[in-house]
């Protein structure tokens, strides 16, 4: 039984908090977007940074290179059974896994701007070189492209699931952009990290305003 209704008109917002069912009828002919602010559960957080350590660990090696071995290993009752020395041996294997704060937020970084599978980025049909390029971004200003997630912290910026270091002259061009979402007009500090606006341009990240 509804507590409350709302009749709406074009450009009206409706906020509904966390928890409270609800349900919307169109009267007329019209568009209706709904918007979600959905947190992650502590699973899906958990599974995704140990599939992420999984993947860094296969790329970086991680000093996991050594081998399973018992050179102690004795003639056993039956032949099937799991030894508690093989169990220890895994055990110690397993714990010495660790990962570092900065793990964390390499992981954190890339998960909470990685798109989702739907999405995908036009690249220009014809993308500028890089001279031509910076010549519009200095008189325009460049935006990053409406589907682009960008955030940064202490170390790196992180756009679209991908992962940049900060370079000390370009880091306050970087985190307006990430702020404001563009960097128009173009400061001359932006020169430092043009050429890096120059690759996600032609990927399609960022747009010449």
């Amino acid at each position: 039984v509804p507590e409350r209704a709302f009749d709406v008109r074009r450009g009206d917002v409706v906020y509904v908090p966390p928890h409270y069912a609800h349900d919307g009828v169109g009267c007329s002919d019209s568009i209706t977007c709904s918007i979600g602010f959905r947190a992650p559960s502590r699973q899906e957080i958990c599974q995704g940074f140990l599939a992420w350590m999984q993947d860094e660990i296969a790329s970086t090696g991680r000093e996991f290179t050594d081998r399973y071995s018992d050179p102690d290993l004795a003639l056993q009752r039956h032949p099937a059974r799991i030894a508690g020395a093989m169990l220890e041996r895994i055990e110690t294997m397993i714990g010495e896994l660790r990962w570092r704060r900065a793990d964390v937020a390499r992981y954190l970084g890339q998960y909470l701007t990685e798109p989702k599978p739907q999405t995908w980025f036009t690249p220009p049909p014809q993308p500028l070189g890089f001279g031509s390029f910076l010549r519009k971004a200095r008189r325009d200003g460049v935006k990053l492209a409406l589907k682009s997630r960008m955030l940064f912290d202490d170390r790196s910026v992180f756009i679209n699931g991908e992962r940049t270091r900060i370079p000390s002259q370009g880091r306050a061009a970087l985190i307006d952009l990430a702020d404001r979402r563009a960097l128009a007009p173009w400061p001359p500090a932006a020169d430092a990290i043009a050429a890096t606006l120059h690759e996600w341009y032609k990927a399609g990240y960022v747009e010449l305003a």
